[in-house]
């Protein structure tokens, strides 16, 4: 099938992945583009941000979910992904092309990287960058991870190219960017739920205190979210107070005056 138009991809050597050029109807439209493998819908703002700045502007993926088509196209960002699918729309044209199907890979054994434990020392690795060249048994103390995984994590790092390997005694994480980017994912979508400890509420007319007066533990117990950002601002109003502790939790919400949803 001919389309029509045909595009012109260039590497800029600048901080964005590059620009595109699509010829159609005997014109032509400038994109600037940013490549990704899959789309998440934590990284929604940052490409809403970039279709301010860099207009006209374009998201090119793997992988676009459909979910994220829509709130993509809610926001006139334009998209084209691996399949085909492709949003776009200028002062003078609009393409909208949905339902192609991606090709189906050969089903791969899961990375114990990115399995619950695997996050864990993923996250204490991206941390401390001298870390995977740690003892084992080191490393496994450090993170709390059992000492048989932290071997299935580092594998499943080497085998994902995150690993490079200096020397025979030296060892070094690479693509860090794309790591960090795979481990927000698997977070939210895999380790998260599991540290999810409950859902907690005052009771009924009961006097709201300061976040600066909550019984926080320091070293223990810390604000995230909304109350972290306010902290930080004081600019924000939170809505929904985000605690994320390792002490207790029975004793940290008796001392915040909190009962648990039902």
């Amino acid at each position: 099938m001919h389309t029509g138009f045909r595009w012109e991809w260039k590497n800029t050597g600048q901080e964005v992945d590059g620009t595109v050029d699509l010829y159609i109807h005997g014109g032509r439209e400038h994109f600037t583009i940013e490549v990704k493998k899959e789309l998440r819908d934590y990284q929604l703002a940052k490409l809403k941000e970039l279709n301010e700045i860099r207009k006209p502007f374009m998201v090119v993926a793997d992988r676009i979910f459909p979910s994220l088509k829509e709130k993509l196209r809610e926001n006139q960002i334009n998209y084209l992904d691996t399949a085909g699918n492709v949003y776009i729309k200028t002062g003078a044209n609009t393409i909208w092309l949905d339902g192609l199907k991606q090709s189906q890979p050969n089903r791969l054994v899961t990375n114990r990287a990115f399995t619950k434990t695997g996050l864990k020392t993923v996250f204490y690795l991206l941390l401390h960058k001298d870390a995977i060249n740690m003892p084992q048994r080191v490393l496994a103390t450090a993170t709390g991870v059992a000492l048989g995984n932290i071997k299935n994590v580092l594998d499943g790092l080497e085998d994902a190219g995150f690993v490079l390997k200096i020397n025979t005694k030296k060892l070094q994480l690479q693509n860090k960017r794309v790591l960090l980017e795979r481990w927000i994912a698997g977070y939210g979508e895999t380790l998260k739920p599991a540290l999810h400890l409950g859902n907690f509420r005052q009771p009924p007319n009961h006097a709201f205190q300061a976040l600066a007066n909550f019984p926080i533990v320091p070293g223990k117990t810390v604000w995230g979210g909304e109350p972290a950002a306010d902290l930080l601002t004081h600019y924000l109003k939170p809505q929904v107070l985000t605690v994320y502790t390792t002490a207790k939790k029975k004793p940290v919400y008796a001392r915040m005056e909190t009962i648990a949803n039902s």
